[in-house]
């Protein structure tokens, strides 16, 4: 196993008093895909996917830091986001990366469509996984009272579920779920097991960013507001910004969409993706693939998923029960 890579900074050329933090894995491969991770992550996560890009030589994964860090950045409107696509274009540009494809997961959503927004020509695919959807295209009257609820209960109720991941409680289940969904395709290279992830490379990623959170005050900080923000933003909850505008990501998108998506994803599951992909009419194709054995907190780990991206992001065949 390579050499985990660390947290890079990047100052803005433009504007050098805002910057964003980025890991990049296998530079100058052929094909790029960005990643967009969801909600209490950081761009170490990449590191999990090392393992796939061994057996992928022509891939370059590419993650980015929510949000643009600075004392002149925007924390409200969609400027919040606009400012992060423009610097993140200044990256690739340094990066030498023309072309390159977009995935996320879950809140990591508006972050892939607005930077699709402003370079429509540059970006091959989008791929969301079980990504947020405007909460009045989900029919859930739970996502409509975290909209609505007081601040103090909301802010306890986003504390415990980004947590739950850290706790005795929620390292157990990661446990019991990788054993369960491994098996025997840990260790016995890629495509064998279920999750593109193995158990171990959780283990270890999870290390290092514990590692990195204890040793820069300042990222452990970044992060916490990144938090605050990525639950926030898909809540109504940031001045500027409502359901409407998040909804115009998606109808403003051009580019392909390949949609996964999951039975086991109570809220942003097939029927919600359908609601809002009717209003996707500016694209040039779009899909939903139904990964129905998943759940909202494992279809961003499953190779069937990362197979079917690479294969759509490379032009290579699609391999294994991937059908698109």
């Amino acid at each position: 196993m390579s050499t985990p890579s660390a947290i890079q900074q990047f100052h803005s050329p433009s504007t050098p008093d805002r910057s964003i933090t980025y890991v990049h894995l296998n530079p100058g491969a052929r094909h790029t895909l960005l990643y967009c991770y969801g909600a209490a992550h950081t761009s170490l996560v990449l590191n999990s996917y090392s393992r796939f890009l061994a057996s992928h030589p022509d891939l370059s994964l590419l993650c980015v830091d929510r949000w643009t860090q600075g004392p002149s950045t925007a924390r409200t409107g969609p400027a919040l986001l606009s400012e992060l696509s423009a610097i993140t274009l200044e990256l690739l540009d340094l990066l030498e990366i023309e072309q390159f494809s977009i995935a996320c997961h879950s809140a990591g959503v508006y972050q892939m469509f607005d930077l699709a927004r402003a370079a429509p020509t540059r970006v091959g695919h989008v791929f969301p996984i079980s990504s947020h959807i405007p909460v009045s295209y989900t029919g859930s009257k739970m996502l409509e009272a975290m909209c609505s609820m007081p601040g103090f209960m909301f802010r306890g109720i986003t504390k415990l579920d980004s947590s739950l991941g850290e706790s005795k409680v929620g390292k157990a289940l990661v446990g019991l779920v990788a054993k369960t969904m491994d098996g025997e395709g840990e260790g016995e290279g890629e495509g064998v097991g279920v999750l593109v992830v193995s158990q171990a490379d959780r283990k270890r990623v999870a290390q290092q960013i514990e590692e990195d959170n204890s040793q820069s005050t300042d990222r452990a900080t970044a992060r916490a507001e990144q938090l605050d923000l990525d639950y926030r933003l898909g809540y109504r909850r940031i001045e500027g910004i409502d359901d409407d505008v998040l909804a115009d990501f998606y109808r403003d998108c051009t580019v392909d969409v390949t949609w996964y998506t999951s039975d086991g994803d109570v809220f942003f599951g097939p029927k919600s993706a359908e609601r809002i992909a009717k209003e996707m009419n500016k694209v040039r194709s779009k899909q939903i693939v139904n990964v129905s054995e998943a759940t909202h907190a494992d279809i961003y780990l499953r190779t069937r998923v990362w197979e079917g991206m690479y294969a759509l992001t490379t032009g290579s065949r699609c391999t294994g029960d991937v059908v698109i």
